[in-house]
């Protein structure tokens, strides 16, 4: 994750040679939003809307599309409506679009009751297996709302729960994303940026995508949070700058859809 030009070429490739439903089209505007192509992604995520049978699937792509252009209320109707266990075209769980709005509200109680839906898969051994442990995104709403005593236990479990992956060799970058949320709560600010740039160096970058990511909570109002998502989106912006070249190439072929839309 984090090289979003790949991405966007392989989500392409696929739609050259591949039947071109909803899964297919939608994978096509992820990496454009996360690289601050709004507009473009739309136009995939729209066209993956009208290829999708599944009514509830359909709400939930337009919940996603209310979230990057920052209309967290709707994002929260739309999602909130839904079964929490659905997934669209991506990875998003509907649970888990209504509970990040709720975080971009700064509604943290809100926030708490939609998570008790996880924590009562995660207790059970079942639902969102992308979520790992709620455990963590419990503390840091617990300290948002000032109960400090009561996220203590939680983040001492999350801690023993992602030291555990970091020591397994595990590369996904969100292990490190949350032990340095764990770090920053604990106080040890050096050693939450070390793990934050660890997480960079494994694909982490601040983006449309991971903006609203509740990790980052435990940081706000830090400069060097601020001075790290400033260099992370020169980065960004480096991968949409390969992107829109790809797209005015004299040899690139347009999709039927890009041809019909004239969104690309």
């Amino acid at each position: 994750m984090g090289r979003f030009d790949d991405s966007f070429q392989l989500a392409r490739h696929n739609l050259e040679f591949s039947r071109r439903g909803a899964g297919e089209l939608y994978w096509a505007a992820e990496p454009l939003i996360a690289v601050g192509e709004i507009d473009a992604g739309e136009h995939w995520m729209r066209a993956a809307i009208a290829a999708e049978p599944h009514a509830g699937k359909r709400r939930l792509m337009e919940a996603e599309i209310a979230r990057y252009r920052g209309d967290f209320k709707r994002c929260r109707e739309l999602a909130g409506s839904l079964d929490p266990d659905l997934v669209s075209g991506g990875s998003g769980w509907a649970n888990d679009f209504a509970r990040t709005c709720a975080e971009q509200q700064h509604d943290w109680a809100g926030a708490l009751i939609l998570l008790q839906h996880e924590l009562q898969h995660y207790a059970g051994g079942t639902g969102d297996i992308s979520l790992h442990d709620p455990l963590l995104e419990q503390a840091v709403l617990l300290r948002q709302l000032g109960r400090r005593a009561e996220a203590a236990p939680a983040i001492a479990r999350a801690r023993q729960i992602e030291q555990a992956a970091l020591d397994s060799g595990d590369e996904y970058f969100g292990h490190s994303l949350r032990m340095a949320a764990i770090l920053r709560m604990e106080g040890d600010s050096d050693g939450a940026y070390r793990m934050l740039d660890g997480a960079a160096a494994r694909g982490l970058t601040s983006n449309p995508r991971t903006d609203g990511s509740y990790e980052f909570l435990p940081f706000q109002g830090d400069a060097r949070l601020a001075a790290w998502q400033k260099a992370s989106r020169v980065k960004v912006a480096g991968m949409r700058q390969r992107i829109q070249m790809m797209l005015k190439q004299a040899g690139y072929l347009p999709t039927a859809f890009e041809a019909a839309t004239r969104g690309l």
